[in-house]
């Protein structure tokens, strides 16, 4: 299945609230299709709702943009 996603699906993806939904995406049997305006909010969400550092937000952005399942933009990453 593709869905293209919103931020509301990167955080939950990212907090591991739908841990089977985290475990498809990472082996590929779930596309999300991030827009590079989504990645964005997704930076500000994390940064200021939830006050994660900058090297923090990069790091695990770096691992999820590597996961099989996940498709963007990733030339400008």
């Amino acid at each position: 299945m593709k869905y293209i996603c919103d931020t509301n699906v990167i955080v939950r993806c990212l907090f591991a609230d739908d841990k089977n939904m985290f475990a498809q995406v990472k082996t590929g049997h779930i596309i999300l299709i991030i827009e590079q305006t989504i990645l964005t909010e997704v930076i500000f969400v994390l940064s200021s709702v939830y006050k994660i550092s900058r090297n923090e937000i990069s790091s695990t952005l770096s691992d999820l943009l590597a996961y099989k399942g996940v498709h963007c933009e990733k030339e400008y990453y």
